[in-house]
């Protein structure tokens, strides 16, 4: 079953590119955020509500 995600990636000039496609899983979701994102911007993912991937949230728990 595919699933509704959105993308968010933050550009490092400061704009945000929404996208929003489905996707067979959180994985396929997460890589092509990845692939759409340049080499000094920050994704996150979102499955509905809830945030399944975020570089923010990793570098803040690499952090702790």
């Amino acid at each position: 079953m595919m699933m509704l995600y959105q993308i968010r990636i933050l550009r490092a000039a400061g704009e945000t590119v929404l996208l929003e496609n489905s996707y067979a899983s959180d994985f396929a979701a997460v890589r092509r955020a990845q692939r759409a994102a340049e080499d000094d911007d920050k994704v996150e993912v979102w499955r509905g509500m809830d945030c399944i991937y975020s570089e923010y949230e990793s570098r803040n728990h690499a952090a702790a």
